[in-house]
């Protein structure tokens, strides 16, 4: 399974065609009222998760993850944070009850980054770019083509390279489902990868959608690198058996955060 260049030729004309993805960029700090906000939009499953978490700090950035999750999707389906409903599939994927709207949502200490598609199955995933032993970690998950591309390349490189690799297939993973269930090192993410494949992402969270040229394909999903910020990696991952690329879109909830709903709001607009 590699991940090939898609030809961008005829992207202008097929523009009107491209599905849409949302990339939310979610600081994960929040003050304490801001908190017992986001904790009263979970839903008791949620709620019960939350409260087994014993570190105060992990505990917060969970639940400022998941309040906001439900935030967005709110925005999107018109209705109040506490009424998102989610079904989960068998290996735990979450997903919303009757609607076509599909979401993936990945967290890396500070920051979480969440895409949302109108169209397909999607998947995110969100690094933080540390100096570990990634040596030992790559005969572990990686194919022996993506060990022999890595140990190729120039030491000063390989370590976000090895990010870049990473990031791909769990987000493809996520995309199909299986999480690291299946074992990461039956795909294969092998070039274009390289220092011009990053999307600039969550750098201005107003700016126009874009196709990007740079996606690249593993059998029916479509995925991309991102640079959501300085020292982080990810990467987006959508299901499309077509080879129409999509449009990316990036949101700042931290510039866009007053047009979301909360309870008071909602309760506002359904009474006023």
């Amino acid at each position: 399974m590699g991940f090939n260049a898609i030809n961008n030729e005829s992207s202008k004309s097929n523009e009107s065609k491209k599905g849409l993805i949302d990339i939310w960029k979610v600081p994960l700090s929040a003050d304490l009222t801001q908190i017992r906000e986001l904790y009263s939009y979970l839903n008791l499953e949620e709620i019960s998760i939350a409260d087994q978490i014993k570190n105060n700090i992990i505990r917060n950035k969970r639940i400022i993850a998941r309040g906001n999750l439900r935030r967005i999707l709110a925005y999107y389906l018109g209705i109040g944070p506490q009424e998102v409903e989610f079904t989960y599939e068998k290996n735990c994927k979450p997903n919303l009850k009757n609607t076509s709207i599909y979401f993936n949502l990945s967290h890396s200490w500070s920051y979480a980054l969440i895409a949302f598609s109108h169209y397909h199955p999607v998947g995110i995933d969100l690094e933080e770019i540390k100096d570990i032993d990634y040596q030992s970690i790559i005969p572990i998950f990686f194919s022996l083509e993506e060990e022999t591309y890595l140990h190729n390349l120039n030491p000063s490189k390989q370590l976000r390279e090895f990010y870049k690799i990473w990031t791909l297939k769990e987000a493809y993973l996520k995309t199909i489902g299986t999480g690291l269930s299946q074992d990461p090192s039956t795909i294969n993410i092998l070039s274009p990868l390289n220092e011009n494949s990053d999307s600039d992402c969550g750098r201005d969270s107003n700016r126009d959608s874009k196709s990007n040229s740079n996606w690249g394909r593993v059998n029916s999903c479509l995925l991309n690198s991102i640079a959501p910020l300085p020292s982080y990696i990810g990467a987006v991952s959508v299901y499309s058996p077509d080879s129409i690329e999509p449009l990316l879109k990036y949101h700042d909830l931290e510039i866009e955060n007053e047009k979301l709903p909360t309870t008071s709001t909602f309760w506002r607009a359904n009474v006023g």
